[in-house]
């Protein structure tokens, strides 16, 4: 059931600012080119991978686990677990993104994975399975409104379709005199969520365990990434972090 605080207005209106969050990629992927890394909001060329090395540290990877990649992009997350997994190869994927760009770049990477264009929090979302791993690299940093509360609703719904890890980034502090970060609290902006309030957040998730570390990619913001355990589990597994 769902919580009243989440009322059906208000997941609508977090849907109209997800409208205009692919607005603001459609024309960027028109200015700079859907090669170019900076088509998805990276300030060089080329895709960091720092990114997915943070998140996914220390995190098991096995040949048949399952992946749900919300906010996949052009599909980088396929392009960095062949990187560092190369011997892994036929896990079960599925990615979705909110821009149609994105999704048809990310399909030309992979003709066994599954794609679909949707945003993760409307209802229609709603898959008949649950995910090993489900995973959000830079949906969380983005502005939208009443943003504690969807941030609270966005990851109690990734707990929802996750069996073992849900892994997500948020950006804890900015220097407020940087140009990157000019109106953070203007949706579609990159923004802060405090510690005090993701720890907040935290409270209300059963889980086994979990996992919030600092860690400065830029030096004019801090990134917090979080990894949750939902249940203690060892199995034959490849690591990236040990």
């Amino acid at each position: 059931m769902k919580e009243a605080k989440f009322s059906d207005e208000l997941i609508q209106t977090w849907l109209g600012d997800g409208h205009s969050i692919k607005q603001y990629y459609s024309k960027l992927i028109i200015n700079q080119g859907i090669t170019s890394a900076k088509s998805i909001g990276e300030r060089n060329e080329q895709r960091n991978f720092s990114f997915f090395d943070k998140l996914f540290e220390k995190i098991p990877i096995w040949s048949d686990c399952s992946i749900l990649d919300v906010g996949c992009g052009k599909g980088e997350l396929i392009s960095y677990l062949s990187l560092r997994f190369p011997d892994i190869n036929s896990y079960n994927y599925l990615a979705i993104d909110i821009v149609p760009a994105f999704i048809s770049s990310a399909q030309q990477k992979s003709n066994t994975k599954k794609f679909q264009l949707i945003n993760f929090i409307d209802p229609s979302f709603s898959p008949n399975r649950k995910f090993d791993i489900v995973l959000a690299l830079g949906v969380l940093v983005t502005r939208v409104q009443y943003y504690d509360l969807f941030v609270e609703y966005f990851v109690k719904k990734m707990v929802k379709y996750a069996n073992k890890y849900v892994l997500f980034n948020l950006i804890s502090y900015i220097d407020p005199s940087s140009p990157n970060y000019s109106d953070p609290n203007r949706v579609g902006h990159s923004t802060v969520l405090s510690t005090d309030t993701l720890y907040s957040i935290m409270k209300n998730i059963h889980c086994y365990d979990c996992k919030m570390e600092p860690y400065n990619i830029f030096p004019d913001a801090t990134d917090l990434f979080v990894q949750i355990k939902l249940e203690h589990c060892v199995r034959n597994s490849c690591f990236f972090g040990y």
